[in-house]
């Protein structure tokens, strides 16, 4: 079988099956629910099936660098265990305010978080997958976003700490939002789609993400963007909020059927 090359690096042959475009510890609970371990998706028809895992794709990576996708996500995926129970790391997190708005500030490395944020977007505009069909970046931007994924992409845990600030990790806007309280009658959705010209979204499970490629992010948002900042920004949604968020959400996925 002729495989293309890896879609990171472009040098070795993508030889991995079965990549995660949303890596496991973000999509889990989709599929812890009441109704079994399994999730329903939807199509713009309204037509739907049963699925056990989110999208998955063969021959997009190799396996060099699906391993360095791996080391990445092992350090993220501390923080977002963290975070979905922030109340008992406030050593980790400071909780503030900007009039009635709660957010969430994390002191740590903010680039090795971006890296992340930008490997979710760049899977989510390379997949195939039904899910992911209305989210594809200018062809200019992609390259950009492949070549900051090859160059910094760790090879082990120890390289991490060589990421440093560069150019790229201030160019785009991006806002993560999340309940302030998991709701345990609500898994959540996962869909992610191009809004607006230069505004995408990934929505998955407790979190949804404000991507950004122009200028044009609302600026009640942009108060929370993570752009330039030196700390990770996270927003906080109380459940009205929340729920009115997803709403808005599916309406503007399945208009003929919400």
């Amino acid at each position: 079988m002729i495989k293309n090359k890896c879609r990171i690096c472009q040098i070795n042959n993508a030889d991995k099956k079965n990549s995660h475009i949303i890596p496991k510890f973000l999509s889990r609970d989709l599929f812890n629910s009441p109704l079994g371990n399994f999730a329903i998706q939807i199509d713009n028809n309204g037509n739907n099936r049963k699925i056990q895992s989110t999208a998955k794709q063969d021959y997009i990576f190799c396996t060099n660098c699906e391993h360095r996708l791996e080391i990445l996500e092992t350090n993220v995926s501390r923080i977002f265990k963290k975070l979905r129970q922030y109340d008992n790391f406030k050593n980790d997190f400071t909780l503030k305010y900007k009039v009635t708005q709660a957010y969430l500030e994390l002191e740590t490395n903010p680039n090795i978080f971006k890296l992340f944020i930008y490997s979710l977007i760049y899977r989510c505009s390379i997949s195939n997958n039904i899910a992911n069909k209305n989210f594809k970046l200018p062809d200019d931007i992609e390259s950009k976003i492949r070549i900051l994924l090859h160059k910094d992409l760790p090879y082990t845990s120890h390289c991490l700490a060589n990421i440093f600030n560069d150019i790229e990790y201030s160019k785009y806007d991006f806002c993560l939002i999340k309940p302030e309280r998991k709701n345990l009658g609500y898994s959540g959705m996962y869909c992610t789609f191009q809004y607006n010209p230069g505004g995408y979204i990934i929505v998955v499970n407790d979190f949804i993400l404000f991507f950004h490629i122009d200028e044009s992010l609302d600026r009640t948002l942009k108060i929370y963007s993570n752009k330039c900042s030196n700390k990770i920004i996270i927003t906080l949604s109380d459940d009205q909020r929340w729920f009115l968020l997803n709403k808005l959400i599916i309406e503007k996925l399945y208009p003929a059927v919400s």
